[in-house]
């Protein structure tokens, strides 16, 4: 994630002059405006996988999965998720009532996603998980606000119950064609 020059800008200003670009995604955080980078090919297939998978689920519901061009407020914090769930009648731009957060890690953001988002999301009241995937191996970390948001870590042979949307999505249709790397590269 990289940033735009240091300067504090207010919420209003970035709703004015952000909040409508369709070119470029950028993120608000204390006053300051991130811009967001392209992604991995196998952080693109995870978000297409993810995606597919809630779609089909999802079908005939209220709720409706978005991909990461949709803003999400979290108090006075605005993020693009890599997926989202909404299950609210908005047709807005800005998602401000969330049941499902899903984020694939990288390297760059990895840190601020574990943290600094982890303790944003819980402040939207309708928030009811937040999903870590990682990119290089099958690892997938899920929050529960219904469990204190204490982490749950799921791996190759899981499922993984999302409760908020009544699903279980088993590891080998989230990684579906990722490129996994042996385990001892990454150590």
């Amino acid at each position: 994630m990289g940033s735009l020059p240091q300067t504090y800008i207010s919420e209003q200003m970035y709703l004015e002059q952000y909040a409508n670009d369709d070119t470029h995604r950028y993120e608000y955080i204390d006053g300051q405006v991130y811009a967001m980078a392209g992604a991995s090919r196998n952080h693109n297939i995870l978000t297409v996988n993810l995606v597919s998978l809630l779609k089909a689920h999802l079908k005939g519901t209220s709720c409706t999965p978005f991909v990461s061009d949709m803003k999400v407020k979290a108090d006075e914090r605005y993020y693009y998720p890599d997926v989202v769930v909404d299950c609210s009648d908005t047709k807005d731009n800005i998602l401000t009532e969330p049941v499902l957060i899903m984020e694939v890690l990288s390297s760059s953001t990895a840190n601020i996603d574990r943290y600094v988002k982890l303790q944003d999301y819980q402040k939207i009241p309708t928030l009811q998980e937040y999903v870590l995937l990682e990119q290089d191996f099958m690892v997938v970390t899920v929050y529960r606000k219904a469990d204190d948001w204490k982490a749950s870590i799921y791996q190759k042979d899981d499922d993984v119950p999302l409760d908020s949307i009544g699903l279980t999505l088993t590891m080998k249709e989230v990684y579906e064609q990722v490129a996994i790397k042996p385990i001892l590269t990454i150590l």
